[in-house]
């Protein structure tokens, strides 16, 4: 079962009147786990920036576009 899925499994036995502790312990889940919440995305604009590059350059490979693009990023974030 994924976290997602666990997550809300949690929250239904919640609304149902059982306690978050016994609730997390039967689905086999941590509380960090079920209060995680992801972290924004801070290269939002880098990506679209890359995809465009990528678009209008087919042929380019990753070492291309990371030399293209105007603002120095670690070469990982182009080719991941």
């Amino acid at each position: 079962m994924s976290t997602p899925a666990r997550r809300e499994l949690v929250r239904h036995m919640v609304s149902q009147g059982l306690s978050e502790r016994r609730c997390l312990r039967v689905v086999g889940m941590s509380a960090s786990a079920y209060r995680y919440e992801p972290a924004q995305d801070r290269n939002c604009a880098l990506k679209e920036k890359i995809i465009a590059l990528a678009q209008r350059h087919r042929l380019y490979g990753a070492g291309m576009i990371y030399l293209k693009s105007a603002k120095p990023v670690n070469s990982s974030t182009i080719s991941a």
